[in-house]
């Protein structure tokens, strides 16, 4: 799993024509000896918590007050820095979900956070309008059975 998803970043940062490899012992995606994406697993308590973090374009120099996923000798860098252009997470967010599903076998659908509605009901609002269509569907099938 986590080395498909290693190569669902690499595709990703090939788009960038970013050349990136894999390090023997370590787990994410490096360009060159610096690391441009982490990749953390935690199962605890049968609940799995995942993420990936891709540096996009951040402030490298932030990396330098931390000691970035424990390893002390490497450094990181980011598309912008390794392309030499702004990059926006918009512009990488469309190749990431296209090499996803080319990876894991899945056609992905688009999506726009920005677009999608507002979820303003509760889950009270919900499970009513659940009770309610329930009730008006019985009814009609007993006026139907008539």
């Amino acid at each position: 799993y986590l080395r498909q998803l290693e190569q669902v970043i690499m595709n990703t940062l090939a788009c960038f024509s970013i050349a990136t490899n894999r390090r023997d012992g370590y787990t994410g995606v490096w360009a060159g000896d610096k690391k441009i994406a982490a990749i953390g697993v935690k199962v605890s308590r049968w609940i799995t918590l995942h993420g990936i973090a891709l540096n996009v374009s951040p402030d490298l120099q932030h990396f330098d007050f931390i000691v970035p996923c424990g390893i002390r000798d490497k450094s990181v860098t980011s598309i912008a820095k390794t392309s030499g252009r702004q990059v926006e997470v918009e512009e990488v967010v469309p190749h990431f979900v296209h090499e996803f599903g080319n990876v894991f076998g899945y056609r992905m659908m688009p999506f726009n956070h920005a677009t999608w509605p507002v979820l303003t009901k509760t889950l009270d609002d919900c499970v009513g309008e659940l009770m309610k269509t329930n009730i008006d569907l019985k009814e009609e099938s007993v006026v139907g059975d008539r």
